[in-house]
């Protein structure tokens, strides 16, 4: 594989080169930018298959870097690397984005790798647009969820519960559809819970507060969603989320 390096930090763009020469050195880096305009002309010479970007670059930010290309021009997997706040980590993971924090970690790095690998660009425009509207609107509306063919974007309030599956999730919409994940739930408690109002009632399962219709404290305790689906709660988390849930109630 071929990949294109583009960050206006001559050290960082070092660091990178030198992290996949140790862990990927089938990887060759066929051009490195310190500047999206230059970057971009790289892509159209050499048609990589990744672009390691930063974001906070002067001129144009790593953000735009698709704006310049057609969706069917789009043969990229593009990583970021950057060293964003915690409120940008999260847009990164609710879009889907690929990400690496200053400094490096050899081994996300391979991770990344090896999902470039295993998935060659799929809907990286969208990806991207759903990441610029996070940031842009200071907003979490949508989450993308992971499918065996691709992705699917959902507001992220039309969920009622996530259920784990073994390996899977299988996400309940309000509206009655399930959607089955590609993706463990202990992977969306991370993102969803505290400031985007879910709440992990049992190992199985967790649930958006603002979809709950009742909890009934009897036999063990039981939360009833606005679709009359029942939830079981584990006993040791009854207390922290009834404070949860009339938290969310008196908003």
């Amino acid at each position: 594989m071929q990949a294109v390096i583009i960050d206006d930090e001559a050290d960082a763009r070092t660091a990178i080169r030198v992290l996949l020469n140790e862990v990927a050195p089938d990887v060759e880096i066929v051009g490195e930018a310190g500047l999206v305009s230059d970057g971009v002309k790289l892509i159209n010479k050499h048609a990589p298959q990744i672009v390691f970007s930063d974001i906070d670059m002067p001129v144009l930010t790593g953000l735009q870097l698709l704006d310049f290309f057609n969706a069917d021009e789009i043969g990229f997997e593009l990583i970021f690397v950057t060293n964003y706040s915690e409120y940008a980590v999260k847009a990164f993971q609710l879009s889907a984005i690929d990400y690496l924090l200053k400094p490096i970690d050899k081994e996300l790095l391979t991770k990344a790798i090896d999902k470039v690998r295993q998935r060659k660009n799929y809907r990286q425009v969208e990806r991207n647009t759903a990441l610029k509207q996070i940031v842009k609107d200071n907003k979490f509306d949508k989450i993308a969820l992971p499918l065996a063919e691709g992705l699917r974007f959902v507001e992220i309030d039309a969920i009622s519960a996530m259920k784990a599956d073994n390996v899977y999730t299988e996400v309940e919409l309000k509206s009655g559809e399930q959607i089955l994940v590609s993706k463990p739930l202990k992977s969306f408690e991370k993102m969803l819970e505290q400031s985007l109002g879910f709440f992990r009632t049992h190992r199985s399962y967790l649930i958006n507060l603002n979809a709950v219709k009742t909890f009934i404290r009897t036999d063990g305790g039981t939360i009833v969603m606005e679709n009359d689906r029942q939830i079981p709660i584990a006993r040791e988390r009854k207390e922290e989320f009834v404070k949860a849930w009339e938290g969310i109630r008196i908003r």
